[in-house]
């Protein structure tokens, strides 16, 4: 397919046409249809996404990034950041790409810091994990049992940057990719219940480019649904269950037993809601996490311990409060909130005899594979550097509304209004 003219404001991105899904946006336009991702159209999503940014948060100074990149619409509360996948807006979904900005700039606004929960997450991690005994041996059953905590634990690589970057390399942690899952899994508990806090309590006129998303998304989920791939109440599995039960698009039977008040969620804070939902799920989280332990073993060793004793030897974080410290960044207050969020939960202990699913991080069910299917997508091209060059040269046409009198120099009486506008091109 031949390049359309950028002068005549037909230049595809990407290369090939694709359907694009901007009703909403149009509405901006009087209505125009927008048949092309062009460089005018990107440059006018960014302009709605700025002006969105003004009404949200307009006390705070955020920087706003379109990352060429798959990894979904993310932010940063901590440092005021947003975080734009060129993803969608490849597949042409314009208006979900202005609702996953509206989505992210409510978490600047309403929700917790990534530090924050992260360092609640490692403190119900170390809690559940404090309960679950290991074999020294799988194959002897006369052999002493270890607490899963002080296995995974002992590993002096553990830091935040490691376990919360996704682009961060944690090949040299031997228990890395067990505890980034399991962080990640606890954390995504807590972000289903505020997702549904803030983009419940989202202005009307701004939640219609989410629940357009929303609604997508559970059109394809509800198929599976229906053919019962949810129905073994997984930790992912509830995750999703608990998101569209309390935005309205189904009622499921395990969530109305068990968390069912969508009032509640709309009138507390992460603070108030966070134990409360650790402590309604905790069974749940330490069944995964069981399942995860079992998963992170490796050749014949289980856990790849070679030796047992290498934990008390003194070449370890021997006590977890260094790393909740790191996670924290040393902020007292930040740790003592994530200590107040597990403080009253308790678990029996328990130990894992059963080792005939070995599945761990590969566990391919219900929620799961539904969060892995929708974070794989396509790969976005990259736009070619003469596009974005035009992209960004909008931003140096201004346009100025001018109002003049005009009349006859001999007959004032026959004065007439004129309005126009110039268009003024910056190119300094």
């Amino acid at each position: 397919m031949a390049d359309k003219d950028i002068s005549a404001n037909e230049f595809s991105l990407p290369s090939e046409e694709v359907e694009i899904k901007a009703e909403l946006m149009e509405a901006w336009l009087n209505g125009k249809k927008i048949e092309f991702l062009t460089p005018k159209t990107m440059f006018d999503v960014q302009t709605i996404l700025r002006h969105y940014k003004d009404i949200i948060v307009p006390e705070k100074d955020v920087k706003i990034s379109y990352p060429e990149d798959n990894e979904g619409a993310r932010c940063s509360v901590d440092k005021n950041e947003v975080f734009i996948s060129t993803a969608h807006l490849q597949e042409g979904y314009v208006d979900e790409t202005i609702g996953h900005m509206i989505h992210e700039l409510n978490h600047l606004k309403m929700s917790d810091s990534e530090r924050q929960t992260w360092a609640t997450c490692y403190s119900m991690l170390e809690t559940v994990l404090d309960s679950i005994f290991v074999p020294e041996d799988k194959d002897n059953p006369e052999c002493d049992y270890l607490c899963l905590k002080d296995i995974v634990l002992s590993d002096p690589a553990i830091c935040f940057e490691s376990l919360y970057s996704p682009s961060c390399e944690v090949e040299e942690m031997k228990y890395g990719n067990f505890l980034r899952q399991a962080l990640r899994d606890i954390a995504f508990l807590l972000n289903a219940v505020e997702d549904v806090r803030i983009d419940t309590l989202c202005q009307p006129n701004l939640k219609r480019y989410i629940d357009k998303g929303d609604s997508r998304i559970f059109s394809q989920w509800k198929e599976k649904y229906d053919a019962g791939e949810y129905s073994q109440n997984t930790l992912m599995d509830i995750c999703f269950k608990l998101l569209f039960h309390h935005k309205g698009y189904l009622k499921d039977p395990f969530i109305n037993d068990n968390f069912c008040d969508t009032n509640y969620i709309l009138s507390s804070s992460p603070s108030e809601y966070t134990p409360v939902v650790l402590e309604t799920f905790k069974e749940d989280i330490k069944n995964i996490l069981s399942i995860c332990g079992v998963g992170v073993k490796s050749g014949g060793s289980f856990l790849s311990l070679t030796n047992p004793c290498d934990l008390y030897m003194g070449n370890h974080s021997e006590d977890g409060e260094k790393i909740l410290s790191d996670i924290a960044d040393g902020d007292s207050n930040i740790m003592g909130r994530a200590k107040s969020d597990v403080g009253e939960i308790t678990f029996a202990e328990s130990a894992i005899r059963d080792f005939s699913n070995e599945k761990g991080f590969t566990d391919n069910r219900g929620g799961y594979a539904f969060r892995q299917a929708q974070e794989q997508h396509s790969k976005p091209k990259i736009v070619a550097k003469d596009v974005m060059a035009v992209i960004h040269s909008f931003q140096r046409i201004k346009v100025y509304e001018t109002t003049e009198q005009l009349s006859d120099s001999w007959n004032e009486d026959s004065a007439s209004q004129v309005d126009y506008s110039v268009v003024v091109y910056d190119a300094l």
